[in-house]
């Protein structure tokens, strides 16, 4: 029997694994993606990357590439404290953050270790916030959905047995969920039903729930 559903993959770093997966591809600065009819892309400058643009060339070209008609997203950009040069992260991050206000982009965030330092940021971000790979608590994402504008995606590791990470996504509501695979390679139903059976919830519910989430932050028209 066909899965006449549709998985929507807001992070990964790969095509589209099946016809009934739309995804949004990370794409590098110097990057258009191929052109696909299921798949989008976002692009920014990673905390692990910063050193490699100067600010000018840097706002030069994520000014001219997310304004590319299949650009749905500002990412993953953020904070890392577990890499070098976190001052140079932050100057990166903020000017990034300026950018995607401008451009009424929504943001997908790497944070690693740095929740604290990066809460006061995105409070003030006036658009959607995505935070990828998401392993804080639920007050930590409390703290940062004051304007009910973050959303958090889960992946690989929901397949896993984490007691904390099962809480997270057991006490995080459903409006806010999303679903990834990042650079993993699995397919994205596999997330979805580890999210679904962590919430105890069908497949159909998670996925209609998901659609609505996705079309919220990312917008309707994905073509």
């Amino acid at each position: 029997m066909k899965d006449k559903i549709t998985y929507y993959n807001c992070h990964t770093h790969r095509k589209p694994q099946s016809e009934n997966e739309f995804c949004i591809r990370n794409a590098f600065l110097c990057d258009f993606p191929e052109n696909g009819s299921n798949y989008c892309f976002s692009s920014g400058l990673h905390p692990w990357f910063v050193n490699n643009y100067s600010e000018s060339r840097l706002e030069n070209l994520l000014l001219k590439i997310a304004q590319h008609p299949k650009n749905l997203a500002i990412g993953e950009i953020g904070l890392d404290k577990t890499k070098p040069h976190f001052e140079k992260q932050m100057t990166v991050f903020l000017q990034q953050l300026a950018i995607a206000q401008k451009l009424e982009k929504p943001l997908l965030i790497h944070a690693v270790k740095s929740m604290d330092e990066i809460i006061s940021p995105l409070r003030s971000f006036k658009g959607m916030i995505v935070l990828h790979g998401y392993q804080g608590n639920l007050q930590q994402w409390e703290q940062l959905n004051q304007n009910q504008n973050v959303y958090v995606s889960f992946g690989s590791k929901s397949l896993q047995e984490n007691e904390k990470l099962h809480k997270t996504i057991q006490e995080i509501p459903l409006p806010f969920i999303l679903a990834e695979t990042d650079n993993k390679p699995l397919r994205i139903q596999e997330v979805y039903k580890a999210i679904a059976n962590i919430k105890n919830i069908s497949l159909e519910v998670l996925a209609v729930q998901i659609e609505e989430n996705f079309c919220n932050v990312f917008g309707s028209n994905q073509n």
